[in-house]
């Protein structure tokens, strides 16, 4: 399991948070879990940064093991109530600005319920 949080604030943090993850990825022989929560520093930027990078490190490793990926959900946005934060002494607070969601990321993706 390999978590990160609120770390996509910079753009240069963002890309190598993202390669460090996929390289991980790409390297094990066994499952790996990808946990990243984000509340959209950079305007989302540092998600799309991220995303760029895993992405690429996973995908050109699974390409060499004629694997094909299919895309996850991405980030998905998770409501975060201001008083749940004050409980545990936290705050989503940006430049003064209240965030009350934030963007939660997992790889592998979830996989879809089929209903017949």
């Amino acid at each position: 399991l390999i978590i990160a949080a609120d770390c996509l604030y910079d753009a240069s943090l963002a890309q190598a948070v993202g390669r460090i993850m996929g390289t991980a990825v790409a390297a094990s022989s066994s499952n790996v879990t990808v946990l990243v929560a984000d509340p959209g520093r950079l305007n989302g930027r540092g998600r799309s940064i991220f995303l760029q990078h895993f992405l690429e490190c996973v995908v050109s490793s699974q390409q060499q093991q004629e694997e094909v990926v299919v895309a996850p959900e991405y980030f998905v946005n998770v409501e975060t109530p201001q008083d749940d934060l004050r409980n545990v002494g936290a705050s989503l607070s940006w430049c003064g600005v209240q965030e009350t969601k934030v963007g939660v990321f997992i790889w592998p993706p979830p996989k879809k319920n089929v209903s017949s």
